[in-house]
């Protein structure tokens, strides 16, 4: 069964736009592709790139949602401090 409804689309060819109309073809549907002008492309072509962009962004966002988050330092970042080694002090390295 075709992904395609019938009707009159203005999309930018894509492989799976391609896939669809080969399907659609193939079980003997009538499809026709026409060139754009140079201004019906551009504009066009910005909304799918937004529309892809947009896809990517929330993909992005459900696998950081996901993600467990590190657990905090000993030390705060945001201050300069000195390790001594000392016993129940931060240590360097691997070694407990």
């Amino acid at each position: 069964m075709s992904l395609l409804a019938d009707g009159v689309y203005e999309s930018i060819v894509t492989q799976a736009l391609e896939r669809a109309i080969g399907e659609a073809t193939r079980v003997g549907r009538s499809v026709q592709v026409e060139d754009l002008s140079a201004v019906e492309g551009t504009s066009l072509l910005v909304r799918h790139l937004a529309i892809a962009e947009g896809d990517a962004l929330q993909a992005l966002l459900a696998v950081y949602r996901d993600a467990t988050k590190p657990p905090r330092p000993q030390t705060p970042l945001s201050l300069s401090s000195l390790l001594t080694g000392a016993a129940g002090e931060p240590r360097l390295g691997l070694g407990a």
